[in-house]
């Protein structure tokens, strides 16, 4: 997991976005945008952050399962405490 900090910033900065929004859904919340392009993309809320604001999400990179890395909105703070590498 890779903490990438503001959710908005970090989507400026990436995706020159014009338009955020945050939506609800029968499978929970999810994060809606527009890019510099304007190309509509989506970003899943964490499962514990649903009730968040959008100032307050942080973004996080994390490794799904089968190796592919997405990014997550999240309110909850995560600082890498150890790492093992091989």
């Amino acid at each position: 997991m890779d903490n990438l900090g503001n959710l908005i910033e970090y989507l400026r900065e990436t995706y020159e976005i014009t338009d955020v929004t945050k939506m609800n859904g029968p499978n929970g919340a999810f994060i809606s945008f527009i890019d510099g392009e304007g190309n509509k993309n989506s970003l899943p809320v964490g499962g514990k952050s649903q009730e968040g604001k959008l100032a307050d999400y942080s973004a996080l990179e994390i490794t799904k399962e089968d190796g592919t890395k997405m990014v997550v909105a999240t309110t909850n703070n995560y600082v890498t405490e150890e790492t093992l590498s091989f």
